[in-house]
């Protein structure tokens, strides 16, 4: 279980997350959604330790960080590898094919044999349906298959959550869909995945928990059935604005 417990995050003295505190359960899928610069994007940046948090404790596992204090390079390097990070805008090494991007990770940071890298690449890029595309370059593929591929990557690391930053918001209404398909599929399989997304019908299909961030707290977490049917005239008005 990921556990986070009163985590507070400030940029140039502004406090994006306050008194934050939630569990994030393994073999399920949370989706993160809320109004605009709510704090939805970092704190998932804040999971990774892509942000630094400035008080508050979190915890995976035996692992447990307690902030401010800084950590060693190496022990938060550690940590990151149970993560696997989508970014909106793919992220890709434009110098490697699909295969390339997906085995890099692997053989740098796990240590894991060519031949065996690439043989588990090839097994992910068929579940993302891009098995054809494996010598294609990134420029070479469009949005929606870039994206695809950076989902194979994060697969490919063995993380024990996937994390997405609005994964489909620099795509087209078409390519949506096929990325959304492989994130619906993996929910499926139980894969451990934390979502962010405006897209709260593509939430109300995949998701089984909710998180509500506004102003950087937690307006409602809990069960998706609750959330979507909730009495709270906060939620009722932005789940119908989201969704009409």
């Amino acid at each position: 279980m990921l556990s986070l417990k009163d985590i507070n995050v400030s940029f140039d003295q502004q406090q994006v997350l306050k008194d934050f505190s939630a569990d994030f359960n393994e073999n399920q899928t949370t989706v993160i959604v809320g109004p605009s610069g709510s704090g939805k994007s970092t704190l998932l940046r804040t999971i990774n330790l892509l942000n630094y948090p400035t008080s508050g404790t979190l915890n995976l596992n035996q692992t447990s960080f307690v902030f401010p204090k800084q950590y060693p390079a190496k022990e938060v390097s550690h940590y990151r590898q149970n993560f696997g990070m989508v970014f909106q805008n793919f992220e890709l090494f434009p110098h490697l094919s699909a295969l390339g991007n997906v085995i890099e990770g692997p053989i740098q940071v796990l240590k894991q044999s060519k031949t065996a890298a690439t043989e588990k690449a090839k097994v992910l890029l068929e579940q993302v349906g891009l098995a054809q595309k494996a010598d294609s370059f990134p420029n070479e593929l469009s949005g929606g298959q870039q994206q695809r591929v950076a989902i194979a990557r994060a697969l490919a690391m063995e993380p024990e959550f996937i994390l997405y930053d609005e994964p489909t918001s620099a795509l087209d209404p078409e390519l949506e869909g096929e990325v959304l398909k492989v994130i619906k599929d993996l929910a499926k399989k139980r894969n451990s995945q934390i979502v962010v997304t405006h897209n709260l019908n593509f939430a109300k299909e995949i998701a089984d928990h909710i998180l509500f961030l506004e102003d950087g707290q937690v307006n409602y977490y809990g069960l998706a059935e609750g959330f979507f049917s909730s009495k709270n005239e906060r939620i009722k008005n932005f789940t119908k604005k989201m969704m009409s």
